[in-house]
């Protein structure tokens, strides 16, 4: 009776192989990956278009006009939005001369958000390139295009969603978030008498949402299309 003849070892497909030659990871350690790297890259690029939203003059002037009132002008409106975030960074109490007790109070918690968002923004761009080099030193480019390319999908998919409902029920959502946000100091103020919200309304932050949620989206949208010629399965 002959020897039997062992089959020859099955190679990866082209798609599984890195560019060193090295196969992807596999099993857990590549969900535990491209999940940490999806929410990084996902929490990335949305801090990213808000502080391009929040402190482009132009993408603030374009947003202004969109919400006009009556009590300002938006030069007016946007000379004291300037005024507003040099104060989130230096928190020089004289610039907010103008503002009542309750409204400087509620802007100091105001300027402690965009710090938390400053040192999240740094965390979250630091993980996202250490697995993206990580991946690239060890797998190879191909697979770190496909992992982009999974993570732009969930990221642009999310933000579209929230997008969609964040425009259908804006009031709800704004004023659901703000007890989440902010606890030590009042943050309903009346709009016959308050600075703020006359600066400030409803549809300012309706509108800087949804330019914020627009651009990340379009940021994944366009990564994923960068990135979708690598995940295509070709013969081997």
């Amino acid at each position: 009776m002959g020897d039997t003849i062992a089959p020859p070892p099955i190679a990866p497909r082209k798609d599984q192989v890195a560019g060193n030659g090295q196969p992807d990871a596999n099993g857990w350690q590549k969900w535990v990956r491209n999940g940490a790297f999806s929410l990084a890259f996902g929490v990335t690029v949305v801090l990213s278009s808000a502080n391009i939203v929040i402190f482009n003059p132009a993408i603030q002037q374009l947003i202004l006009t969109t919400a006009p009132v009556a009590e300002f002008s938006v030069q007016e409106r946007l000379q004291e939005t300037q005024t507003l975030l040099r104060y989130f960074r230096t928190r020089n109490d004289h610039l907010l001369s103008g503002y009542s007790e309750d409204e400087r109070a509620h802007l100091a918690e105001v300027a402690g958000v965009f710090n938390v968002g400053r040192w999240l923004l740094i965390v979250s761009a630091t993980v996202t390139a250490l697995l993206a080099g990580w991946t690239l030193r060890r797998y190879g480019w191909t697979a770190l295009r496909r992992m982009i390319w999974h993570a732009a999908r969930i990221s642009g998919w999310v933000f579209l969603v929230l997008l969609a409902l964040g425009l259908l029920n804006f009031e709800q959502w704004f004023v659901g978030i703000h007890p989440l946000l902010f606890h030590a100091a009042p943050w309903a103020f009346n709009p016959e008498v308050s600075k703020l919200v006359n600066i400030f309304p409803e549809e300012y932050f309706r509108n800087a949402t949804a330019a914020i949620l627009i651009m990340t989206a379009a940021v994944s949208w366009g990564l994923r299309l960068a990135s979708k010629e690598s995940t295509k399965r070709r013969p081997v």
